[in-house]
């Protein structure tokens, strides 16, 4: 059973363990059988932090919490980073954020922003326009990585219709920069590509089936792949379908904003006729992490549940495990909506080339929305 427990190093003094529950750091103090958590200033200039007290309601989260603490505090292995240096780019998204937050366990991380400054403790986050190559050369010649991972993009499929110019800068030249600096410093890269590039007309796609995108915003990301896997020897390209999970302030899953509707009562059209393989955000970061430490692991990986649901079955799953009415799903199909781009009946990802070569294993969606509900009741007040 994976647990939603971050253990890190703390930065204030008065304070000798604390965890992220996404992204957000606390400790656990016993005298007083409560959790104090770090409430955040977000403001460039100001870095102070407070520390408030919140009583929890699980006794049994406090007994998992105290005991992993003690665990922690006479092993002291959480002290130094295990594998040196790596830059995330694209920190304050949903992935990147939770990633950011997995790898500072063991790794000394740099998280870069665009829009959205955040601050992570045992993460150094700092500003990146993938539009602009002396940003991109002056950070990557500074820090000198041993890893980057790229997890930033203009990801919607509509914007990047209407906005192509803009798509290719980021898309496309902001990955070539990337992958000649790389390249050129002897870093390894990953990139996060889409099960998009696929045309949606067989479903269950391997990894060496031919990709054939629909879209523009498919499109740049095949042609983000193709320049990382020419340009960079030490490289690998991992297809992700949508991903689920909690995520922060600035960005959330979409199963949050489905929670939020059908929490106010409001009706829920979801696609019957439109197939993915939704991926647990922690299982996804796990996977790029595994590959971060394997310099032996190169080429393309898949990333998804074991089997395909279309957003209609996703969601009456989602409303049995959390226990909200199902009555306010509507199916409707893909074709009832005036879409910009063109989107793909079922693009749906085969995880088994994957699953063979890594440790990791992929969650189906009941396991994984049993885990987010898991941490929900646990650690969220």
């Amino acid at each position: 059973m994976k647990k939603a427990i971050k253990f890190c190093t703390p930065q204030s003094k008065n304070v000798k363990l604390y965890f992220h529950y996404n992204g957000i750091p606390a400790y656990y103090d016993e005298s007083s059988l409560s959790y104090i958590q770090c409430q955040q200033i977000k403001h460039k200039q100001n870095k102070k932090k407070t520390w408030i007290k919140i009583v929890s309601k699980k006794a049994k989260a406090q007994n998992l919490l105290l005991k992993k603490m003690k665990e922690l505090a006479i092993s002291k292995t959480y002290r130094k980073p295990r594998y040196g240096k790596i830059l995330i780019i694209g920190g304050s998204g949903l992935l990147g954020y939770n990633l950011a937050q997995m790898a500072s366990e063991k790794w000394k991380t740099f998280a870069t922003f665009h829009n959205h400054p955040f601050s992570l403790l045992g993460c150094e986050t700092l500003p990146l326009d993938l539009c602009c190559k002396c940003d991109i050369t002056r950070i990557i010649s500074e820090i000198q990585p041993r890893v980057i991972i790229n997890a930033a993009g203009i990801t919607n499929p509509d914007f990047c219709t209407e906005h192509k110019e803009l798509a290719h800068l980021v898309n496309v030249i902001g990955t070539e920069i990337l992958a000649e600096t790389a390249r050129k410093y002897n870093i390894r890269l990953i990139h996060l590509s889409s099960d998009l590039v696929f045309d949606g007309t067989q479903g269950m796609y391997e990894i060496d089936d031919q990709p054939r995108p629909l879209n523009y915003y498919a499109g740049t990301k095949l042609s983000g792949e193709r320049i990382i896997l020419n340009k960079v020897k030490n490289s690998a390209v991992v297809r992700t379908s949508i991903i689920y999970g909690w995520g922060n302030e600035f960005a959330s899953s979409f199963v949050e904003r489905m929670l939020k509707q059908l929490e106010k009562g409001n009706i829920l059209n979801l696609f019957i006729d439109q197939y993915r393989t939704p991926v647990w955000v922690m299982d996804l970061c796990a996977l790029l992490l595994e590959l971060a430490e394997r310099d032996d692991s190169r080429g393309i990986f898949h990333a998804g549940s074991p089997r395909k649901y279309n957003r209609y079955e996703f969601g009456l799953k989602l409303a049995k495990i959390f226990n909200l009415d199902n009555s306010l799903m509507r199916p409707i199909s893909i074709h009832d909506i005036d879409w910009k781009a063109i989107r793909s009946e079922d693009c749906s990802l085969s995880v088994k080339k994957t699953q063979a070569k890594v440790s990791v294993r992929f969650l189906d969606i009941i396991e994984g929305l049993e885990q987010m509900l898991e941490e929900r009741d646990e650690w969220l007040e």
